[in-house]
């Protein structure tokens, strides 16, 4: 999936096992520019173009909630797999004299890609950028009880009312159907398409040694887990690094602190509607707090505590001492990220797993919800009001 979050999860892995002394062959679309010893690019960098293109939908069908983002998923998912599968990278390899030892894949709506390690002869590993799900719970025979365990699609936590249960045993129940339904199926032909051998996808998929899940019990519910489901989340995060001069300049002369605001690397902050940029840009202008704000075009409007990057190192940002607020959509490793560095949240979110990791996070007293749809500046001040002001030392203290 070309999004830095995801590369972000990926590369982690694979340049410590590279670090390691372990040969690490890197299928991915993001290849570096200076070689890393013991790790070989494989780019598939033409993938870029066509999520591009669907990206443009992420937030209009994320308003149509899970059926949203099962059209999400679904057109991203065939196009991943045939532009990997078809990549000339991709087919030199398939076609070389290369071994493996194991072959690790993210997994994200991507099974077929099973059909890799199966052409090596190879154990697979899956890698999975969220917590144990109905994603990925299915491929192991993993319970996931809906009378406990909420729909990551959702916006519920454990602590569901009757309707609210019966509500996510529905939404659950509708991604069961909706992966046997359609995707299964879909998979199916494509692994048939793309693997020559006369095993059939489920022999393959079925066979997975172990997955790794990008969630920790510090942010996530208790939920069953069989032997070959291992948690890793915050693996990614770094020690923080050295800023540039300007930036850290700009954080260390805060003297009201600053506010963090970005919408990841999935969706964009100059995509969103002029209704919610007014009402965002009305709402600081009314604070003494700077801004940090992630936008990835000019905004000659913003008033003067605000201050636009096309792109900032979010990490060593967050870990700075004056950052008062982080204001994001909500992705899961954003969330890991403020919770490592102790930094309260204002969710925005958007779609997919979003919404979840947004409702655990109020749930847990560390952030304050403003869904997209419902933003407007009299809404969006009064979340800036109780997390800069009231709710800041309470929030603080779940960190001492």
């Amino acid at each position: 999936m070309p999004s830095y979050s995801h590369f972000t999860l990926a590369f982690r892995l694979a340049k410590e096992l590279a670090d390691r002394e372990h040969e690490v062959s890197f299928i991915n679309p993001y290849p570096q520019k200076t070689p890393i010893k013991h790790l070989k690019d494989i780019s598939i960098e033409e993938v870029k173009p066509f999520v591009a293109e669907v990206r443009k939908t992420f937030a209009a069908l994320g308003e149509w909630g899970s059926i949203g983002s099962h059209l999400i998923d679904l057109r991203l998912s065939v196009g991943l797999i045939e532009h990997t599968f078809n990549s000339t990278n991709v087919q030199n390899l398939l076609n070389s004299e290369e071994s493996f030892d194991v072959v690790v894949i993210e997994h994200f709506i991507n099974e077929p890609l099973v059909g890799i390690a199966h052409h090596f002869k190879a154990p697979v590993i899956f890698l999975a950028p969220v917590a144990s799900c109905f994603r990925n719970n299915y491929i192991f025979g993993n319970p996931g009880p809906s009378s406990y365990v909420p729909d990551i699609l959702g916006i519920y936590t454990k602590h569901m009312n009757f309707w609210q249960r019966l509500k996510n045993f529905i939404m659950m129940s509708f991604h069961d159907l909706w992966r046997e339904l359609v995707m299964i199926p879909k998979y199916r032909t494509l692994f048939k398409k793309y693997t020559k051998t006369d095993f059939e996808l489920d022999d393959v998929l079925y066979n997975v040694s172990l997955i790794l899940t990008t969630s920790h019990p510090s942010i996530s519910d208790a939920v069953p887990h069989f032997p070959n489901i291992i948690e890793i989340g915050g693996y990614h995060v770094f020690p923080p690094k050295k800023l540039s001069e300007d930036l850290q300049d700009f954080l260390d002369t805060a003297t009201e602190g600053v506010i963090l605001f970005s919408m990841g690397s999935n969706l964009k902050s100059k995509d969103l509607t002029l209704n919610v940029r007014n009402a965002v840009l009305k709402s600081f202008a009314k604070i003494k707090v700077k801004v940090l704000w992630k936008f990835e075009d000019d905004l000659l409007e913003a008033p003067s505590n605000v201050k636009i990057m096309s792109w900032l190192p979010q990490q060593d940002v967050l870990a700075h001492p004056n950052i008062k607020c982080f204001i994001t959509h909500g992705g899961l490793l954003s969330t890991i990220e403020a919770v490592y560095h102790g930094v309260p949240l204002i969710g925005i979110p958007v779609f997919g797993d979003q919404r979840s990791n947004v409702a655990a996070a109020v749930n847990s007293g560390y952030a304050v919800s403003v869904p997209l749809d419902e933003l407007t500046e009299e809404n969006f001040s009064a979340a800036l009001s109780e997390i800069l002001y009231n709710a800041r030392q309470a929030i603080r203290s779940l960190w001492k």
